[in-house]
C-alpha cells in the first residue's frame, strides 16, 4: 500500500505473513481505555518452540473510541517511536504526526475535509516543506480514487475503488505511476454482512486467498490459500483468541506445507493483547 499508513511506525504489530492486521477486522469493545500489544517470534529447538520478544505497540484511546497515541517499543522496552493523532468532533481525523525516541518530530500529515468528506492529505517534513499529497474523489458518497503525488505534483500511485449494489468494497486497484498494476484485491461477504473472503493478485507474487472463519460470531481464524496452487493449499492460518470480555487477547499464526507424508502446521509468530477500562 502507498497510502498514508500509520502502521510505517507504530499501528499495532500483529500482523501476519501475509499483512493482515487482525484489529482491522475486530473492533475495540467500548471503554477501552488502551491496549497493548506485545510480539513474539517463534523458534524450534530439538522438536520444541521458543518464543522471543521482538516489541509491542501501546495504544490509547480516547471516550469516543478513536486511536489517538501508539507508542512502539523494542524487545527491551525501549521507546523506538510514536504517532499521535488529533481528531475533530465527528471522529474524522485532522493531523497525524510522527515522533522519534526524543520526541522530536519526523514528519506530520494533515487532513482536508469538504462536505464532511476526505479530499486531501499532505505530508509535511521536519521544516514544513510538502513532501507529499493524496487526494480523494467520492461517487455517492463512496471514494472511488486515491491518487499520491510527490512535493513538484509528479503521480506516484493511485489506488480505485469500486463497490457493491450495498455499498460494500468490493474491489481495490492499486496502480504505479506508470499505469500498471501493483495489486488487486477483491472481497465477497456472507449474507449477513460479515466479510468472508479477500482475494489479493499480485502480478509478481501471484494470488492469495484470506478466508475469514467464525465462532460463536467472533473472528477465529483466517486462514490463506495458494490460489494458483492445485486445490488451493492452505499456507497459513491466524488462529484469534478471545477473553472473557471477548476483546482479542491472544494471535498465533502457522505456516501450513506439506512435509514428512502430511501438513505441519509451524508456528512462527504470537501476539498478546492486554486492555484497560
Amino acid at each position: 500500500m502507498k497510502k498514508i499508513i500509520i502502521a510505517a511506525l507504530a499501528a499495532t504489530l500483529s500482523l501476519s505473513l501475509f499483512g493482515l492486521d487482525v484489529m482491522d477486522y475486530v473492533p475495540l469493545k467500548d471503554g477501552v481505555k488502551s491496549y497493548t500489544c506485545t510480539e513474539y517470534s517463534i523458534a524450534s529447538k530439538f522438536g520444541e518452540y521458543f518464543k522471543t520478544k521482538t516489541g509491542k505497540v501501546l495504544h490509547k484511546i480516547d471516550a469516543a473510541g478513536n486511536d489517538t497515541e501508539s507508542y512502539l517499543y523494542s524487545a527491551r522496552d525501549n521507546l523506538e517511536n510514536s504517532v499521535k493523532t488529533t481528531f475533530d468532533s465527528m471522529g474524522k481525523i485532522i493531523s497525524q504526526s510522527a515522533f522519534a525516541s526524543d520526541d522530536s518530530l519526523l514528519w506530520k500529515t494533515d487532513f482536508v475535509y469538504k462536505d464532511g468528506l476526505r479530499i486531501e492529505a499532505n505530508d509535511y517534513d521536519l521544516a514544513g516543506n510538502l513532501r507529499n499529497k493524496t487526494i480523494y474523489k467520492y461517487e455517492n458518497g463512496l471514494m472511488v480514487d486515491e491518487t499520491g503525488y510527490d512535493a513538484r505534483g509528479a503521480l506516484v500511485w493511485k489506488t480505485i475503488n469500486k463497490y457493491d449494489d450495498a455499498k460494500r468494497l468490493l474491489k481495490v486497484c492499486e496502480y504505479q505511476a506508470d499505469g500498471s498494476l501493483d495489486n488487486e484485491i477483491i472481497y465477497t461477504y456472507k449474507e449477513d454482512g460479515r466479510l468472508d473472503t479477500m482475494v489479493t493478485i499480485d502480478p509478481i507474487e501471484g494470488a492469495k486467498q484470506n478466508v475469514f472463519r467464525y465462532s460463536d460470531g467472533l473472528l477465529s481464524e483466517i486462514t490463506t490459500y495458494n490460489v494458483l496452487e492445485t486445490g488451493n493449499k492452505v499456507c497459513e492460518r491466524l488462529i484469534i483468541k478471545y477473553d472473557d470480555k471477548k476483546c482479542v487477547s491472544k494471535v498465533s499464526d502457522y505456516l501450513v506445507s506439506e512435509k514428512f507424508g502430511g501438513t505441519v502446521n509451524e508456528l512462527i509468530y504470537i501476539g498478546e493483547f492486554a486492555y484497560t477500562f
